[in-house]
């Protein structure tokens, strides 16, 4: 049993590993480039758009991948996971973890960038209102990412213009997601009922996202594997 429980945990710390990889790999270069200088963009723009929100949707759309195909960032990675001896549901929580873990160092990374060039610096109470800000639409955005992971994969993904109309899309959902975070802290001025909305969506994400895809991906792989 102990040696069974020390072959899984050492499978999962490779899936994460890999993950992790894969989120800093030298193809995803131009990625991150190409939304630092959209985001660069935004904050030299006259208005009063809080840098938080550059910042995060920045690195989220640098991401969409990551989010919303987990299962085939190489043309042939899920067949090569289902040899995992590891349950589903602890694969798509490793990815789901490693996704997250890849979200908080890109958002770190461009917001040296981006602040760098900005007219002007948030303070701690920014700061503050921007993770939890990031708290209320990371986990929907997983939600969503799991279910069109199963749902529409994608096994080519290196087109231009596929980047830019998925990376859009993910634009596009962020922004909607940001409305209950702008109407409970910015209009009702209670952040605290925006950390209530985010611990929510937290459970829901693992209670249900989490276990929901796993067994959708165990009963569709055939389907899935052979979606051109």
């Amino acid at each position: 049993m102990l040696t069974h429980r020390s072959s899984q945990g050492k499978n999962l710390q490779l899936i994460f590993s890999i993950e992790m990889r894969q989120c800093f790999s030298q193809g995803r270069l131009l990625s991150y480039v190409v939304m630092a200088l959209f985001g660069i963009g935004l904050v030299l723009q006259p208005g009063d758009l809080p840098l938080f929100v550059v910042v995060f949707l920045v690195a989220l759309g640098s991401l969409e991948e990551q989010f919303n195909n987990m299962f085939f960032r190489s043309p042939h990675e899920l067949e090569a996971l289902a040899t995992f001896p590891v349950s589903w549901r602890r694969i798509v929580l490793t990815k789901n973890l490693a996704t997250i873990a890849g979200t908080a160092i890109v958002s770190l990374c461009m917001s040296m960038v981006i602040l760098y060039f900005a007219p002007r610096s948030p303070d701690l109470v920014q700061l503050g209102n921007g993770v939890v800000y990031l708290m209320t639409i990371l986990f929907p955005l997983l939600h969503i990412g799991n279910t069109r992971s199963w749902q529409e994969p994608r096994k080519n993904t290196r087109g231009h213009f596929d980047f830019v109309v998925q990376t859009g899309g993910m634009l596009i959902f962020a922004v909607i997601l940001s409305i209950p975070h702008i109407i409970l802290s910015t209009l009702m001025k209670l952040p605290s009922m925006s950390m209530l909305y985010a611990a929510i969506a937290a459970v829901y994400w693992f209670r249900v996202s989490v276990p929901q895809t796993a067994r959708h991906v165990e009963q569709e792989i055939p389907r899935i594997c052979t979606t051109p």
